[in-house]
């Protein structure tokens, strides 16, 4: 299942309002804009609404007003949530049209029973979400699939550190070596600066093959490396047992291993999608990525390396990428075909996409111009926008 269509908005008819218009997604995705253009904000938007279903507080949310449209095969799935004062003001749940719950402001609805074939009444906490309190696999399986999408959801913030000021601290065996073992699922982290558990975790359930992919990756983009591995952290402190783990790789050319602290922010961040990455493909569920601000911190080559890298990785893959960049270099080497140029005025935000503006997009490229040039020039917005 896929995000087609997104559409937010908030504290509608205040001084404080701010709206992206709903817009397309494909599997590939790049925002592109000025500062302060909304790229952050939208995704940020989409996180928000993803810790929501995945159970979090949302009684800190004053105002949010979601709408999404997936694609599931033939099936066209609608999902409507409004937020106001930190309680559930409306949603909405549709496949194919169709109303499978409904609820209002005090937690009253209808929902759709599989069993019974019927909508029934329901009521929940006004302060939370229908669509997660009920859940239910037998009653409500239809339910399930959006459930499945936004615990599928990750997100990188790829102008922080990514992890590399965190270790990660694993249980030490009678015998003192470090426990790999685990009866627990080997699943994607949630966290995205938890990649040295990812990273650990992953080893232990697939082995060299997901080393062998790590290192592939890296070579391609510009860090040729012969080995990757999680290591005790020197000079740090067992805690309750439990080892403390950092990530190391051996580069090529040097003798001595280089650890996450003494790698560049740029290398480190490069690794750490990598290794996120590589857990996504090789537990082999649907995944949505979010990567905010792709490439900052690295150098032309391997930033356009990495870009090439996570397209190819994701074009015809089960898997939907969505990134943010203002950045010449990211912008030169993704297809036009993928860009959101997002229009700021005031408080509302316009996407000019290929779906909506695909002429002035097709007749661009035949000026022979950079793809940076579109966006500096504002040629997308010659003969109005």
């Amino acid at each position: 299942m896929k995000l087609k269509s997104y559409h937010y908005y908030e504290f509608p008819n205040e001084n404080h309002s701010w709206e992206v218009r709903p817009f397309s997604l494909e599997n590939i995705n790049l925002f592109v804009g000025k500062n302060a253009a909304g790229k952050s904000r939208i995704l940020n938007t989409i996180n928000s609404l993803t810790n929501f279903v995945n159970r979090q507080q949302i009684k800190l949310w004053n105002s949010g007003f979601w709408f999404l449209k997936f694609e599931d095969g033939d099936d066209e799935i609608s999902l409507e949530i409004s937020i106001v004062g930190g309680k559930v003001d409306r949603e909405e749940f549709r496949v194919n049209g169709e109303t499978k719950l409904s609820r209002g402001q005090n937690g009253t609805g209808r929902i759709w029973f599989d069993k019974f074939e019927q909508m029934s009444d329901f009521q929940v906490d006004p302060a939370s979400l229908a669509v997660v309190a009920r859940h239910d696999e037998i009653q409500h399986g239809f339910l399930s699939k959006i459930h499945n999408w936004f615990s599928a959801v990750r997100m990188f913030q790829f102008s922080t550190d990514l992890g590399r000021s965190t270790i990660h601290f694993v249980p030490v065996s009678a015998k003192g070596a470090v426990d790999s073992a685990s009866d627990t699922p080997i699943l994607p982290v949630n966290d995205p600066n938890a990649v040295v558990a990812q990273y650990h975790q992953s080893y232990t359930a697939y082995g060299d093959q997901y080393d062998k992919a790590i290192l592939n990756d890296l070579e391609e983009i510009g860090y040729p490396c012969t080995d990757v591995q999680s290591r005790l952290a020197p000079n740090a402190p067992f805690v309750q047992g439990n080892a403390p783990v950092i990530l190391a790789v051996q580069e090529v050319g040097r003798s001595a291993l280089t650890n996450q602290f003494d790698m560049s922010m740029g290398m480190f961040r490069a690794l750490s999608i990598i290794i996120h990455i590589n857990a996504i493909a090789f537990h082999g569920e649907p995944t949505t990525v979010l990567i905010d601000d792709i490439g900052e911190g690295l150098d032309f080559e391997r930033s356009t390396a990495l870009i090439r890298l996570l397209i190819r990785r994701f074009e015809g893959s089960g898997n939907q990428l969505i990134m943010t960049s203002n950045d010449r270099f990211v912008m030169n080497e993704v297809d036009l075909k993928y860009w959101h140029i997002l229009n700021r005025s005031a408080e509302t935000v316009r996407i000019l996409d290929y779906a909506n503006s695909g002429e002035k997009f097709d007749h661009f490229k035949l000026i022979g111009l950079s793809n940076f040039d579109f966006f500096s020039r504002e040629i997308y917005l010659e003969n109005g926008n």
